[in-house]
């Protein structure tokens, strides 16, 4: 009976795709030493992409979708804290492999901080750092750096339609109303920058 009901069944796959990882590696510490890796050596400690490997996922398994993971304390580093001043270097090697995906391959990227909703250690991810908003930790990002940095990423691709935002990676541990907090913060400076692309 399930398999009559199911047969007949159809759906449109908008997006099927695969996650790159590299962009967040290089920081892990087996002694959780704050710094280690940062910022690290693009093409040595860490990568975005594998333009080879994008090409076979675009051209032969016709995959259209590619999760483009970085770090927020190597866009943003430490010593300005997190907010809309960036890494220019850093950011133009993101920005190049964006661009392959989205403007040379035609697919989409979806841009991610791989964080953890925290800032400031990445050495042991996924749980060191401190978590963004949390008003008790003294060391910890505000809700309103968050959303200053997505306002500065989102401006940055604003007129690129085939990226999609992805807020951030795999929130952990903290309570729900701060993610809610933060999301809501995030999606508001992202949308008053005009940005009209879908927001995950």
């Amino acid at each position: 009976a399930i398999l009559t009901l199911t047969s007949g069944a159809s759906a449109t796959i908008f997006y099927a795709g695969v996650a790159e990882s590299g962009g967040e590696f290089g920081v892990w510490s087996p002694d959780a030493t704050p710094g280690t890796g940062l910022p690290g050596t693009f093409g040595v400690d860490y990568a975005f992409i594998s333009e080879e490997a994008v090409d076979v996922h675009v051209d032969e398994n016709h995959l259209n979708l590619f999760r483009i993971a970085f770090l927020l304390e190597r866009m943003t580093p430490l010593d300005t804290g997190l907010g809309a001043t960036f890494n220019e270097t850093h950011f133009d090697f993101f920005k190049e492999a964006v661009d392959y995906v989205t403007v040379t391959k035609g697919a989409y990227a979806i841009l991610d901080p791989h964080n953890y909703m925290r800032y400031n250690d990445p050495s042991s991810q996924p749980y060191s750092g401190s978590v963004i908003g949390n008003a008790n930790d003294e060391t910890a990002a505000t809700t309103e750096q968050f959303a200053e940095f997505w306002g500065e990423l989102a401006t940055r691709f604003l007129n690129n339609t085939n990226v999609l935002f992805g807020i951030n990676n795999e929130p952990h541990d903290m309570p729900t109303q701060l993610i809610l907090q933060n999301n809501q913060a995030a999606i508001d400076a992202i949308r008053a920058t005009g940005a009209e692309q879908l927001i995950l």
